[in-house]
């Protein structure tokens, strides 16, 4: 990806690679961005964007996928595949997840096996998560301090 930065009417600075930043910076800009456009723009990019996107759990250790509700109608947007994939990327050291109509039963066990260390869980909106499902996933979470259910069970 190269950018040409304009100084002015016809002057124009030196080309930047942006693909060719040490991939700590790119993690810096990236740590900066919401999680969705993460994966849905960022993370897309370059091939060096996408590596550091996938490559740096730390990128990932708190998840935040509120305020997306609507994409998943307006855009077609998975928010439940979206929500494994961030999991999946922390490489189990995820400690939050915050999620707005990305939960279900399903959801809650595989973040149960994925996040044992999970500290704080969040939930919006999340239609798909029955009492059952949701009493048998919080036993998973031994290190669970924070909890924040908005289920509308």
């Amino acid at each position: 990806m190269v950018l040409v930065a304009l100084l002015g009417p016809g002057r124009a600075e030196a080309a930047r690679n942006w693909a060719e930043l040490p991939p700590a910076a790119i993690s810096a800009v990236l740590g900066g961005l919401d999680h969705v456009d993460i994966l849905t723009g960022a993370g897309q990019v370059c091939r060096s964007w996408r590596r550091a996107a996938r490559d740096d759990p730390g990128l990932w250790r708190r998840i935040d996928m509120r305020g997306h509700a609507n994409a998943n109608a307006k855009r077609g947007v998975n928010l439940h595949g979206m929500a494994q994939a961030a999991v999946k990327r922390s490489a189990g050291r995820c400690e939050a997840f915050w999620g707005e109509s990305a939960g279900s039963d399903r959801f809650l066990l595989f973040l149960g096996r994925a996040a044992p260390g999970l500290k704080s869980l969040r939930l919006i909106s999340c239609y798909d998560v029955s009492n059952k499902g949701f009493g048998k996933a919080i036993k998973k979470f031994p290190l669970l301090e924070e909890l924040e259910p908005h289920l509308l069970l």
